[in-house]
């Protein structure tokens, strides 16, 4: 071997030693830069798991108890992705029936949204007003496209009070 290749390989080494010393002081990080603290959690629990894995990376309160809430809101959100995921970009526009009590996402009668931003208003901030919207969207579309009628609640208010006429009249 000749006294060249003897000196790159010793100054390899030596440049190799000093990068992996120099990560090992920083722990890791790029010279100069400090770790990053993370994020203020404000919410009372949290659990974080790497999908892949399965691995816990990070807890607050995991054995708290809570109510399961909004149930219905993820499966609307669920419903959704299944049958129009590839549509989130249709426009809906906000009726006043769609203005509900309760958590709101700030709709207002007349607004037009996107299905993807009516995803976020429902999941996000839990508003029951982007939840309506989508829900009614979601089953119109479904039905118009199995080609069954479309029946809106104050049809379906009306069949059941001539039901209930029909009832009495035999009793």
């Amino acid at each position: 071997m000749t006294l060249m290749k003897r000196f790159d390989r010793a100054w390899c080494r030596s440049i190799a030693g000093l990068a992996l010393t120099g990560a090992l002081l920083t722990g890791g990080h790029a010279l100069g830069q400090q770790a990053k603290a993370p994020p203020e959690v404000t919410a009372s629990a949290v659990f974080v798991v790497n999908a892949d894995t399965g691995r816990v990376l990070y807890q607050k309160n995991p054995d708290k108890v809570f109510r399961t809430l909004s149930i219905t809101k993820l499966v609307t959100a669920y419903v959704l992705m299944q049958r129009l995921g590839g549509e989130l970009a249709d426009q809906v526009t906000i009726t006043q029936a769609d203005l509900v009590p309760g958590s709101t996402a700030g709709l207002r009668k007349g607004d037009v949204w996107s299905l993807e931003d009516l995803l976020y208003g429902m999941l996000l901030v839990s508003g029951n007003d982007a939840a309506l919207a989508i829900a009614d969207y979601t089953g119109r579309k479904i039905l118009a496209d199995s080609g069954l009628p479309i029946i809106s609640a104050a049809n379906m208010a009306e069949a059941g009070q001539k039901v209930v006429a029909a009832v009495a009249a035999a009793s």
